[in-house]
């Protein structure tokens, strides 16, 4: 994951190099959408640390972020993997 220092400098960076009036392709186009994704990207790191702080049980999990609870991944309502209500042996 980026730091929260990359996206802030990246989107400080890319905020002071765009000028829409620019006959620069770089300043009037490619700064503009590098600080567009910046704050997008931003925006979603928020969302998803508050998520967490809130105890919404979701995580990341092989790289990708699960909403809600991740405990029972057997495929079952319990931890055992079966529907039942209990384990067999306990």
């Amino acid at each position: 994951m980026i730091s929260w220092a990359a996206i802030v400098i990246g989107l400080l960076t890319s905020f002071c190099f765009t000028d829409l009036r620019s006959s620069s392709v770089i300043e009037s186009e490619v700064c503009p959408a590098l600080f567009l994704l910046f704050v997008f990207y931003l925006i979603v790191r928020i969302t998803f640390s508050l998520d967490r702080r809130e105890g919404a049980g979701g995580g990341m999990v092989a790289g990708v972020y699960v909403l809600g609870d991740s405990s029972h991944a057997g495929g079952g309502a319990d931890s055992c993997g079966s529907s039942d209500g209990g384990c067999s042996g306990s």
